[in-house]
């Protein structure tokens, strides 16, 4: 009698609930694993395409940026000076309005300090007003360009000026017989020299121009 036919090969093997779970959180720890370092390749690369596009549109602006040119200081020969008096014949007492216009002959914009410009009133060598020293206002920096004149005015009240104070006379006596009070004194009668000159700090030059002659009479 024949014996029972026994089939060879591998025997399966059933597999528990926990073996199953195992795996699947291995398999999807290994699944997250590979999206968080796509994900990670990602940031990276995104972030250093931004970089270069960022250093490309820094260096495309710093190139279309026009640098400012340096300012420098007028050259006195280079600057023209016109004093325009309102009147060149005075009755002694009478004041006057001086008017002024500064420009620059160079080819480029400069800057000037109104400190460096003088304006004189003198007879026979005797000053007797020189405003551009005396104002406190006066000083100003200013930038001119070629073309475009600056222009401003003064006022003189006819008295003369000794260092920037008003000299004094004797006035009226009083009615009973005393000293009056000192008055201004006016500028005496005579022919006057009206100037205008500038300096330069940075070369020391000095540029006087024609005077305008004042008659006070």
């Amino acid at each position: 009698m024949a014996g029972k036919q026994t089939t060879g090969g591998p025997t399966l093997r059933k597999v528990s609930k926990g073996e199953l779970w195992t795996r699947r959180i291995i398999s999807t720890a290994v699944l997250l694993a590979l999206v968080a370092g796509v994900v990670f390749a990602a940031v990276k690369l995104v972030g250093w395409v931004s970089g270069m596009l960022s250093t490309e549109q820094v260096k495309a602006t710093q190139s279309s940026v026009p640098k400012q040119a340096t300012i420098g200081s007028c050259e006195p020969s280079d600057l023209s000076v016109v004093l325009t008096p309102s009147s060149t014949a005075l009755d002694q007492g009478t004041g006057l309005d001086v008017g002024i216009e500064l420009q620059t002959e160079g080819e480029s914009d400069c800057s000037f300090n109104t400190e460096d410009l003088s304006i004189k009133l003198a007879v026979e060598g005797e000053i007797v007003w020189t405003p551009t020293a005396c104002s406190s206002s006066w000083a100003r920096l200013l930038l001119l360009s070629p073309g475009q004149p600056w222009s401003s005015s003064i006022s003189w009240d006819g008295v003369a000026y000794v260092d920037c104070e008003a000299a004094m006379v004797p006035g009226p006596d009083n009615e009973d017989g005393s000293a009056g009070a000192k008055v201004p004194a006016y500028a005496a009668i005579g022919m006057y020299d009206l100037t205008a000159s500038v300096s330069g700090e940075m070369s020391k030059e000095h540029r006087k121009f024609d005077p305008v002659r004042i008659e006070i009479r």
